[in-house]
């Protein structure tokens, strides 16, 4: 095979630290990456292998994604490279083939958080005042990023301890923001009070919100993560969805800058994986501080909106997976849940079907009722709590070839996998997860045949072999997961659920 092999050769902007107005508005982009995001798009336009190498230095891509788009065995090494991204903006492989990207290291300046010192707590009104460090994010409701924090309950606030520079357990959710006396002074009030035991004076904290990603391959198979550091992003860290997947994650890590006085190296999951028909290949890695769960691997849940004729099924997709012809529907029973209680044991399956025919929904009633699904099941007689809304979830007409049964089509709902899609056999080995900064906190594998092995964790949210139905997550036949010669130290928070 023919190799293309491209020099980058760009003078990086080592030793230099942008200079930025306002920390919560983008530096320009820096004419290096754009001249890199030129080259990785010559290399793809060959479509028949190419190498790219990146000189070290440092790559502004500010409020703008490193792209690396329908490129097929092509490998990028990056010799100290340093990425810098604006919030929410990251590196994202899309409908790939055998891509390998190596040594590079993702960064943001300004960080992705505000980050500040307690100088008084109000427990009656909910509300504490901080003087916030100048070089992050000012906690703004009324500006970006936190006038649109994303998450399902929005910014969130963790404080911690000044003298070990780890965080408590207790997670609260930003309300609004008020600038106080003092520069850079904001009064902080949370939702629905503060926990016990109370921050005191003298607390750090950190304010984050949640938007776009970090590392993201979508729709994409063989990609391999090699030697990537990641010391700050917006949202999940490495996050993989839908497509053949067998992705491989080596030697990377989500860590705290060295030397930083920055307290998260992360806003949300630390590696996120949904909806690949292969799990992902996690080894000798290191993810910490981030600022939810450490891992989760995972199916997603469809949802039977109603049965039209016996072979024909109105489906919502809250995550719009890829279904084709031929595709297995495995069905299962939607169980009742109360809020904050899941079922508490796995859903009894019901019937298979394979499909015959997809297409979107058009009419417009049908559309209305099958994205008010999250509501109307939270009522009698389903009473079937969920945490995520299928409102805006595309809807979809679903012919298969043998009818699934009464038990699917005579009831409103019923839960769906999408039997190719099941994120099976993941493997996850010799890696370090510790000290999460924000809810959570937990390992989830969700999905079948998973191995866990020699792995170590600490200050977590414990390891959880389950499905989430209020999540719509999670292989709905769960089983053969493998745990084996992993230590666990100062579990904190949620227990190991099997």
């Amino acid at each position: 095979m023919f190799r293309v092999v491209l020099w980058l050769v760009i003078v990086g902007l080592v030793g230099r630290r942008l200079v930025v107005a306002r920390p919560s508005l983008p530096p320009p982009v820096g004419a290096n990456a754009s001249l890199l995001q030129t080259a990785l798009d010559r290399i793809c336009a060959e479509d028949n292998g190419g190498h790219l190498t990146i000189k070290a230095g440092t790559y502004v891509f500010s409020n703008t994604s490193l792209e690396i788009t329908d490129c097929r065995h092509i490998s990028v090494h990056g010799d100290g490279a340093i990425l810098l991204f604006y919030i929410g903006f990251g590196i994202a492989i899309k409908n790939c083939d055998n891509v390998t990207v190596q040594g590079l290291t993702l960064d943001s300046d300004p960080p992705n958080y505000a980050q500040g010192r307690v100088t008084r707590v109000d427990a009656h009104t909910a509300s504490f005042t901080s003087t916030f460090d100048e070089a992050f994010l000012m906690p703004d409701t009324s500006a970006v990023p936190f006038n649109a924090p994303g998450g399902s309950a929005g910014a969130k606030i963790m404080f911690w301890k000044a003298d070990t520079r780890l965080p408590s357990r207790q997670v609260h959710f930003l309300k609004s923001s008020t600038p106080a006396h003092g520069v850079h002074s904001w009064q902080i009030e949370v939702k629905d009070g503060l926990s016990s035991p109370l921050p005191k004076t003298g607390d750090l904290v950190t304010v984050f919100p949640r938007r776009g990603f970090t590392w993201l391959s979508h729709n994409s198979s063989g990609v391999v993560a090699d030697s990537i550091v990641i010391h700050a992003g917006g949202n999940m860290g490495f996050l993989e969805t839908m497509g053949d997947g067998g992705h491989v994650y080596r030697n990377v890590s989500i860590v705290r800058k060295p030397g930083s006085r920055g307290l998260m190296a992360l806003n949300a999951d630390g590696f996120h994986s949904l909806g690949v028909r292969v799990g992902p290949t996690l080894e000798n890695s290191e993810i910490s501080f981030t600022g939810d769960d450490h891992l989760n691997i995972h199916a997603s849940m469809l949802l039977v909106c109603k049965g039209l004729t016996p072979t024909q099924l109105a489906i919502v997709d809250p995550s719009d997976q890829i279904m084709v012809p031929g595709d297995t529907l495995s069905f299962y029973k939607l169980l009742s849940s109360m809020p904050g209680h899941p079922p508490g044991r796995l859903n009894p399956f019901l019937a298979k079907a394979v499909v015959k025919d997809i297409r979107k929904a058009t009419d417009p009633s049908l559309v209305q009722d099958c994205q008010h699904a999250s509501t109307f099941m939270g009522q009698p007689p389903y009473n079937a709590w969920l945490i995520v809304s299928t409102l805006g979830s595309p809807v979809y007409v679903v012919d298969v070839e043998t009818p699934p049964g009464p038990s699917v089509t005579s009831t409103r709902y019923s839960l769906v996998s999408l039997d190719s899609h099941l994120c099976a056999n993941a493997k996850v080995r010799n890696n370090y997860f510790h000290d999460s900064c924000g809810s959570g906190g937990r390992i989830l594998l969700k999905s079948r045949n998973a191995t866990f092995e020699k792995n170590v964790a600490e200050r977590f949210g414990g390891i959880h072999i389950t499905t989430e139905q209020e999540w719509l997550e999670g292989d709905l036949g769960i089983g053969n997961i493998v745990l084996d010669s992993n230590v666990i130290e100062d579990q904190d928070g949620f227990l190991t659920h099997v």
